[in-house]
């Protein structure tokens, strides 16, 4: 899609947008898009992140169901990500970028004001070291190429990791909400999320059942996260915990006011974040992974 103008953007006087991010497992067949959509019909929603959808073809489309499908193309019917955007906001469409497999970009603009969104599907710790640089590398040179400063930005998806409760130094980076234990993955996420000057949109909101993905042994644990720069742009964060579909994780959904969140960075904050693109982020990465590989995962995540 080409960036364009277009004077029928949805216009509101107060604008609040329902967004989500959802690992589906699969969409490969025709009958799992009839179940979510389905299922969506009983939740308000305007767009969602999606991953898993194991079709291996990049999809730009309108389907009848009174949205339009955008995703990337899976590997050998593994990964796939996108987004599903209501036709109301069709002409708020700036651009979408099919990365990778694991990647998929979305700009739009409501009011005037700009909105990059990734959705994002991370390697699990099981993986190769070279696999999960490869992949924070990418999503990091990503986010420096496509997202202006003053632009709002979010950062949704399946990031394979437990970042636990806050830790000393995360005071720029989480709330007074985290959970349970922080393991490898939970590190590189929190570190990645420092370089960005992002924020786990998770960590500000309590909930008595958080968790987003239930492992085969049906113990629970929160993976799946938002991450913008500006916390006070979400309004509400929520587990769509009575979704009906088949999936081992959880719906995230989050009310969006893409007008609030006035951009604000102190100068020390600022000048420690250009000092840090400056450098190699692979060799930042790599030395992290290097530091911490005598230390034992406190969580096991499987999978793709």
């Amino acid at each position: 899609m080409d960036e364009t103008r277009n004077e029928n953007r949805v216009k509101h006087t107060k604008m609040e947008i329902n967004i989500g991010t959802f690992n589906t497992r699969t969409l490969r067949t025709e009958d799992r898009f009839e179940e979510l959509e389905n299922a969506l019909n009983e939740i308000r929603w305007d767009l969602i992140g999606i991953t898993e959808i194991r079709r291996n073809e990049e999809v730009l489309m309108e389907r009848k169901n009174g949205y339009i499908l955008l995703h990337s193309s899976a590997d050998k019917s593994m990964f796939g990500t996108g987004f599903m955007i209501k036709n109301k906001f069709r002409n708020n469409i700036l651009n979408f970028i099919a990365v990778s497999k694991r990647i998929a970009v979305l700009k739009m603009v409501f009011k005037k004001r700009k909105c990059t969104i990734f959705q994002v599907h991370a390697p699990t710790s099981e993986h190769k070291e070279e696999e999960i640089v490869k992949f924070y590398e990418e999503l990091d040179n990503l986010i420096r190429q496509e997202h202006e400063e003053n632009d709002q930005l979010l950062v949704l998806g399946d990031f394979n990791a437990c970042v636990g409760k806050k830790q000393t130094g995360d005071e720029g980076i989480m709330g007074n909400y985290g959970r349970g234990k922080r393991n490898k993955s939970g590190v590189i996420l929190t570190n990645f999320a420092a370089s960005q000057g992002l924020k786990i949109v998770n960590s500000y909101f309590p909930h008595d059942s958080r968790w987003t993905w239930k492992s085969p042994n049906q113990k629970q644990y929160e993976i799946d996260y938002v991450l913008t720069q500006k916390p006070n742009t979400i309004k509400q964060f929520k587990i769509a915990d009575n979704l009906q579909f088949d999936s081992d994780h959880r719906m995230i959904m989050i009310t969006f006011n893409p007008s609030s969140g006035k951009y604000y960075q102190d100068r020390k904050e600022k000048s420690l974040r250009i000092k840090r693109s400056a450098e190699s982020y692979k060799n930042h990465l790599e030395e992290l992974l290097s530091q911490m590989n005598n230390d034992q995962d406190t969580i096991d995540i499987e999978g793709p």
